[in-house]
């Protein structure tokens, strides 16, 4: 890990850069949460650390039934041979052949964000789109969804597409509930959504429906141990974890939201302050107690 301050006259930006291999973006949480308590001689306030000698994972794997009396789904939707390198070498060749990527950050202001959210949730409750009698997405899904038919819409044709999307396990497992600390480490695996070429250009309220549908059902205990159990089959026999799923031609997009992370919001520096820098009246930036730079 390695902590880079930076101090200038009316502001002080902390840079937090650690291995994903070490710990994932609640682990962070956690880790900030208990600095600031520290910090503000809390330390009462320090949750226990767990899992830190034994790979929860691994627990888990081991407690479960050998029979869970149903099959990994989405192991129909696994690619390999044939359409395995089929998918290897599109890549290959578009990755060759479009080099010139550009790296650009959207901004959506707040705003944008609820309006977006608001048309979503009324065509949801008008036409429901087939996904039973109380659909809901999240504003996760929505943005996804958004996202997703935007890529979509930019294909030279249109293409089926999967959108990858990172799913914490802390809280899938009731056995981990009974550790009574936080897992400081990376607790991550994944769900597909899977969008045939005419669902990827459908709207954003079907796109998001059905990706929160398909998140719902492959992120229960009993699919999630059956993907655990496969990762680890590959891990331990040698082998990179198999993580490709859907057509050969597919366009995959990869999703992180973190908004339950809450990064921003789990650290407090405030009681290190000890005066103001400029005066607020000369400020170009607005006194604020906690910053963070990842």
């Amino acid at each position: 890990m390695s902590v880079h301050i930076s101090s200038f006259h009316d502001a002080t930006l902390i840079a937090l850069v650690w291995p994903h291999v070490m710990m994932d973006a609640l682990g962070g949480h956690a880790l900030l949460s208990a600095w600031s308590s520290v910090l503000a001689g809390r330390e009462d306030q320090v949750p226990k650390l767990v899992g830190a000698r034994k790979d929860a994972h691994r627990e888990v794997l081991e407690t479960s039934a050998d029979d869970l009396g149903e099959e990994f789904e989405l192991e129909k939707r696994r690619l390999k041979g044939r359409d395995l390198f089929k998918f290897s070498m599109r890549f290959l060749w578009e990755m060759t052949t479009n080099s010139n990527y550009e790296r650009r950050v959207i901004y959506m202001p707040r705003d944008t964000v609820l309006k977006l959210k608001k048309t979503v949730q009324k065509e949801i409750a008008e036409g429901a789109h087939g996904f039973g009698a109380k659909p809901f997405a999240s504003e996760g899904d929505i943005l996804t969804a958004w996202v997703a038919r935007a890529l979509a819409a930019a294909q030279p044709k249109p293409r089926p597409l999967v959108i990858f999307s990172f799913l914490n396990t802390r809280f899938r497992f009731p056995s981990l509930l009974k550790w009574g600390g936080v897992f400081v480490q990376n607790m991550v695996l994944a769900t597909y959504s899977f969008l045939t070429a005419r669902q990827a250009q459908g709207s954003v309220a079907s796109i998001a429906l059905s990706h929160r549908q398909q998140f719902t059902a492959q992120s229960t205990e009993k699919q999630t141990i059956h993907f655990m159990r496969s990762v680890f089959k590959d891990i331990d026999s040698g082998k990179s974890p198999r993580l490709l799923f859907g057509e050969s031609d597919s366009v995959v997009l990869l999703t992180n939201n973190l908004f339950k992370a809450n990064l921003m919001q789990s650290v407090d520096f405030s009681p290190a302050i000890i005066r103001q820098g400029e005066p607020s009246s000369e400020r170009t930036n607005p006194p604020r107690n906690h910053g963070l730079v990842l």
